[in-house]
């Protein structure tokens, strides 16, 4: 449910399980964001309320962010999350946005910093805090569009579930590929995608090869 009071943004959600699915908990959250000019910030809450067959405590969490509008197609931005999660309660990015100003480039790098205030040892892990470096590039044109992603740290991201690795055997993650638009209403994608091309644990990635349709 969302309700547009501009300047202001008020969204509410809640997660349930399909069909009351046995032991699953629930999710509630909501999130206000403020588009003032050129700020945008936001503050937003969930929680999520375990079953009660199965018990144990409500776990929350809190966040908040700022976007700035240096200029036009620049912007630098900042967020932390809180949880009151024992192994991952405290998140922290800072991010730099440029957008054509050489046209048709895009850039993007990304500082993070996680469970800083870690308490437990989970995997390889000691109890200090994590952090990663994430930089994007596109570059757009008539026909193509190639792109490049790197992540490189002792915090990996890998289709939304986040790995822990030891501080001596920092994973490099890299995504690279092209969009092709050489025939009419048909993108052709040639994407190569590893989550780990250094570490102990690499993996020599795929390489996918995609055709989209569209009318």
């Amino acid at each position: 449910v969302s309700l547009d009071v501009a300047p202001l943004m008020i969204e509410v959600a809640a997660v349930l399980p399909l069909n009351y699915v046995a032991d699953e908990p629930i999710g509630i959250g909501g999130k206000v964001s403020a588009d003032i000019a050129p700020l945008t910030v936001y503050v937003a809450a969930d929680v999520q309320i375990p079953d009660a067959d199965v018990g144990g405590d409500a776990l929350m969490e809190f966040g908040g962010g700022v976007s700035v509008a240096l200029m036009d197609g620049v912007s630098i931005s900042a967020d932390a999350t809180m949880c009151d999660d024992t192994i991952d309660n405290t998140d922290v990015r800072v991010g730099v946005t440029a957008n054509d100003l050489i046209p048709g480039l895009s850039v993007s790098l990304t500082a993070e910093l996680f469970n800083l205030l870690n308490t437990a040892v989970i995997d390889d892990a000691d109890d200090a805090a994590e952090w990663a470096v994430v930089c994007d590039v596109s570059y757009a044109m008539e026909t193509a569009k190639p792109y490049l992603g790197v992540r490189y740290g002792t915090y990996t991201v890998s289709d939304d579930s986040y790995t822990y690795a030891a501080d001596t055997d920092e994973p490099f993650k890299l995504n690279a590929g092209v969009e092709l638009y050489v025939i009419p209403d048909v993108t052709i994608t040639i994407d190569y995608n590893s989550d780990d091309l250094t570490s102990s644990t690499k993996t020599n990635g795929e390489l996918k090869f995609k055709v989209k349709i569209a009318y």
